[in-house]
């Protein structure tokens, strides 16, 4: 290439340019047809992954996981911590499945049966069945006063097994 001139330089970059986008192009071309023809088996299979995913009863289903009618309030009472309340209980697991993710609520209502306050707490511990498990809710927080109350509804919100 030394003893080339400039225009002959060119001709032969160009030459050797097209030289490496022929086999380029051809290797494109080659893997985009056997992509295209692959799609169709690639599509069907994972089709028929999913049919067999919503065929498994044991497929995971966070709409049907809620299991709030195995669990029970099987102990309450209720205290005074400054302006907060505090009310202590305990749940038990009377189902076949194990719980966790309990969401206790407290719902509390004047004398002439008005709402007036709600708090709540979460149970993140895993409750095996017929295990028990105690609880605290804090209702009020720091120079917030709980307001005054006649009854209360403590209720379980949710539950799940995840």
């Amino acid at each position: 290439m030394n003893g080339m001139t400039p225009t002959q330089k060119i001709k032969a970059g160009f030459w050797l340019g097209i030289g490496f986008m022929i086999p380029l192009t051809l290797a494109s071309i080659v893997t985009l047809v056997i992509s295209v023809a692959a799609t169709p088996l690639i599509v069907k299979k994972s089709f028929e992954q999913v049919e067999e995913v919503q065929e498994d009863n044991t497929a995971f289903d966070f709409a049907n996981q809620d299991l709030k009618d195995q669990v029970e309030i099987v102990e309450r009472r209720e205290s005074r911590q400054g302006n907060r309340l505090l009310i202590l209980g305990v749940v038990a697991n009377n189902g076949p499945k194990q719980v966790g993710s309990i969401n206790i609520q407290a719902e509390l209502f004047d004398e002439k049966g008005e709402f007036v306050f709600e708090c709540d707490e979460y149970i993140s511990r895993k409750i095996k069945t017929g295990d028990k498990e105690n609880f605290q809710i804090r209702c009020g927080c720091g120079d917030e006063k709980v307001p005054e109350y006649k009854t209360m509804n403590l209720r379980i919100i949710s539950a799940n097994n995840y």
